[in-house]
Formats: C-alpha cells, structure tokens, sequence
C-alpha cells in the first residue's frame, strides 16, 4: 500500500469536504428560495402596482325582518270574512287599517278571550277576541269575534281562521 503524502492527505479531505459543502448550501438555498414560490392552483392574473384588482362583489340577500314581515301581514289582511259587508261599506281607510291590525295581531299573538280593542275615525272602534289554537287540516287555526261600532250601530261577526303556510291567515267561515 502506498503511503500518502502530508500534501496528498489534505488534498484529499478537501475534495471530500467541499461535495458535502455544495450540498449544504444547495439545500439552504433551496429553502431560502422556496418561500418565493407558490403552488399554482389556477389561472394566473397580472398583478403589481398598476394593475387595477377588480372584485366581484355578490348582492347582498336582504332578509325581510319580522317586524317588517308582521306589518305587510296585517296591512295585507282584507277585512272580509272578519268584518260584516254592510260595516265594511261605511268604515273609513283609517278604520279599517286599524281593524285589520287589531285583527292579525290578535289571532297571531292574542290570549283566548283578551279582547284587542282599536279606535277609527270619529268615534268608530272595534273589538277583536280569540279563541285557543286549534288544528284543522293540518293547520293552526282560532275562533274569532270582531264587533265593530260606526255611529251607534254595532255589528258582530263570529267565524274561524287558519293559518296558511306563508303565515298569512285567512277566514274559513264567517
């Protein structure tokens, strides 16, 4: 066997040392300049100081509040069915605006028998009484009583109402 110079010897462990040097720094470097880099998931798009992002923004869904559900409900609620024709005929838009209200709120919320009292024009008023909840056909339902006064004369009118699946409630009978 050959023996090796003091020379030869660190030559040779220089040239061992520097493979297992380049590697060390190709690694480093490769996590260094990995963070520059993304995974491409999609398209690309331009980007920098003087592109203009533009973001589709969706139209918000307005969600109607219950207040605001409960009052389309009792203005759209007709009076007939709950109130007699001929009482109808002589109540101001006052007057019925306000016997609907007093009407839709008393079957939606109203206690049995808690009478709900409203008041029209020129001394008109009324009076609406429910009854509990009952079931018809898959429905809720409440007997009602609306008396109204116009002038002196006053006029009942007795029937039940069910709930439809809107929330809209209609008479049955009456």
């Amino acid at each position: 066997m050959a023996t090796m110079t003091p020379t030869q010897v660190a030559h040779r462990e220089s040239t061992w040392g520097r493979p297992a040097q380049t590697l060390a720094l190709l690694c480093i470097a490769s996590f260094a300049l990995s963070g520059c880099s993304r995974l491409s998931t999609g398209p690309s798009f331009p980007s920098g100081p003087f592109v203009q992002e533009t973001v589709a923004t969706p139209e918000p869904v307005v969600a109607q509040s219950p207040v605001a559900r409960l009052e389309q409900q009792a203005s759209g609620l007709t009076l007939t069915g709950y109130v007699g024709a001929e009482a109808i005929q002589r109540m101001s838009e006052k007057d019925k605006a306000e016997a609907a209200s007093a009407q839709f709120y008393a079957l939606q919320f109203g206690r049995p028998g808690a009478p709900r009292s409203w008041t029209g024009d020129a001394g008109s008023s009324g009076e609406v009484t429910v009854g509990p909840f009952i079931s018809q056909n898959g429905q809720d339902c409440r007997v009602f009583t609306h008396t109204v006064t116009i002038g002196g004369n006053t006029t009942t009118n007795e029937g039940t109402s069910c709930r439809d699946l809107n929330g809209d409630w209609r008479p049955t009978t009456g």
